[in-house]
């Protein structure tokens, strides 16, 4: 299947689940991103710590939610918790076992970690929609790439490029309001900096509303076409 339609059919997955999406973010994402912001802003201590790690989690259960969405034929929210919960320890090892052989890949040489992370790029949707082990998972991915991996780093790093718009379109509506904002009445607020800090993570989570469920859509619809 062409980029082009790969993208669009993942465009058009994106709007008719929107609501669902929105609100795993912004339960998982939003909320406990502004009291991480506000603990890290005035109270940079062992809670805050506690909450990065916290934050973690809350992120690896969104992203599972995520994916099991992607490939359940129920698109609610409610279908969408029960997979989070349901894959939370399996994904959350995954992403543990995948991050420990790509930073040692990387740390020997940067090209062996960028190749075997095209080859594994489709192995989460392996894992939850074959239900198999994580080396299984990682093995079947890269047998599915094996003969199609320049076209997927190809399309990789045509997503690329289109996250890298998406965030230079936020970025630029944070310096816009951040430059609205009247002097006089930052000199007046007591501090000024945490206004403009709270403007730009608003955007900043703006963008990730949109990318994060657009990249797993499209590399859904991909690892799809390539199984067939």
């Amino acid at each position: 299947m062409r980029f082009g339609k790969l993208f669009l059919d993942s465009w058009k997955d994106y709007k008719n689940n929107f609501n669902v999406f929105f609100k795993l973010f912004f339960i998982f994402a939003f909320i406990p991103s502004f009291i991480f912001f506000t603990l890290n802003y005035y109270e940079k201590g062992i809670v805050s710590i506690i909450f990065l790690i916290l934050l973690f989690f809350l992120n690896i259960f969104m992203i599972t939610s995520f994916i099991h969405l992607s490939l359940s034929k129920k698109k609610n929210f409610k279908e969408a918790i029960s997979g989070g919960k349901k894959y939370f320890f399996k994904y959350f090892w995954f992403v543990i076992i995948e991050s420990i052989f790509l930073i040692g890949l990387f740390f020997l040489l940067i090209i062996p970690g960028i190749i075997f992370y095209v080859y594994w790029i489709v192995a989460p949707y392996v894992l939850l929609n074959e239900k198999k082990g994580v080396l299984k998972s990682l093995n079947r991915s890269y047998n599915l790439i094996k003969k199609k991996w320049w076209k997927t780093l190809g399309y990789g790093l045509l997503m690329l490029l289109i996250v890298l718009g998406i965030s230079f379109i936020f970025s630029a509506f944070t310096m816009v309001v951040n430059l609205f904002i009247d002097p006089l009445y930052l000199q007046n607020l007591e501090n000024p900096l945490f206004l403009t800090s709270f403007i730009s993570q608003i955007f900043q989570l703006g963008s990730e509303l949109i990318i994060t469920p657009l990249v797993i859509l499209f590399f859904k619809n991909f690892y799809f076409s390539i199984k067939k």
